[in-house]
């Protein structure tokens, strides 16, 4: 409605105003029906996690549940808007999410299908940059309106400029792609592409981790903690769980004298 307000005030092109106000709704639908579905995907994970059993296969659905909320969902929703869209077509991050789509489909034992499967992919990939470039355009529009009204609030149109910023610097989260590429390193082989064996074993790591959480932390009474842990694990912690020197002590990779150098050097 602001920005409806300001565009009467301020443009006198009918048509470039009716341009951006289309825009301004496409994209604040899209960022609405984003947090309902979230929403609704949070609660669905919520009960998941609360009817963890016994058997592995409640164990294992369960800590899949709490990874995913905590390492995926909460730090996608702290810096999500529809500008996030532009990270599917990044260019060093496009490859790795087009076999990440081929080999979750379903359709990838069908060969007929594998060209519906690259096509839909392609499909995706377009609206999302017509969506984020969209957004990107209505939201800079907007935070220039704020600045340039002699009549608005600095401080607020200040704040504006620094949430467009956040944003835009969410859009590709660092410390997420310098964590898939340590697991990529580790599990991912000479190939440097995940295979379905390998997905599976890190997978099958990421719950592990979580469930020793759950056994070591969360369940002696540190649940704050145990909560700090899950949603701030990145690549060092990998690193730091991969590279364990006092195992490697025992296993005599590590000089005695706890330079931390290896014999081999």
């Amino acid at each position: 409605v602001q920005l409806k307000l300001q565009l009467f005030l301020i443009l006198e092109d009918e048509t470039l105003k009716r341009r951006l106000i289309y825009a301004a709704c496409i994209t604040g639908t899209i960022e609405v029906l984003y947090i309902f579905w979230n929403l609704i995907v949070l609660l669905y994970r919520l009960v998941i996690i609360c009817n963890i059993g016994d058997t592995p296969e409640s164990r294992f659905w369960g800590y899949r549940a709490i990874t995913k909320l905590c390492h995926d969902q909460l730090p996608d929703l702290s810096t999500f808007s529809a500008i996030k869209l532009m990270a599917k077509v990044h260019p060093g991050l496009i490859m790795a999410d087009y076999s990440k789509f081929h080999m979750e489909s379903n359709w990838k034992k069908y060969k007929i299908c594998r060209g519906l499967t690259t096509l839909l992919f392609i499909v995706s990939r377009l609206a999302c940059l017509c969506l984020a470039v969209s957004a990107f355009a209505v939201k800079m529009v907007t935070v220039v309106f704020k600045l340039v009204d002699p009549n608005g609030n600095r401080w607020l149109a200040w704040m504006s400029v620094m949430a467009l910023l956040n944003q835009a610097m969410g859009v590709v989260l660092l410390m997420e792609v310098l964590e898939k590429r340590v697991f990529l390193f580790i599990f991912g082989g000479p190939d440097t592409d995940y295979q379905d064996d390998e997905r599976a074993l890190e997978l099958v790591y990421r719950c592990r981790f979580v469930e020793r959480v759950q056994t070591t932390m969360w369940s002696k009474g540190k649940k704050l903690q145990a909560f700090a842990l899950l949603t701030t694990f990145d690549h060092f912690d990998v690193q730091a769980l991969l590279l364990d020197k006092h195992h490697d002590q025992e296993e005599g990779l590590y000089d005695d004298g706890g330079s931390g150098r290896n014999k081999s050097y």
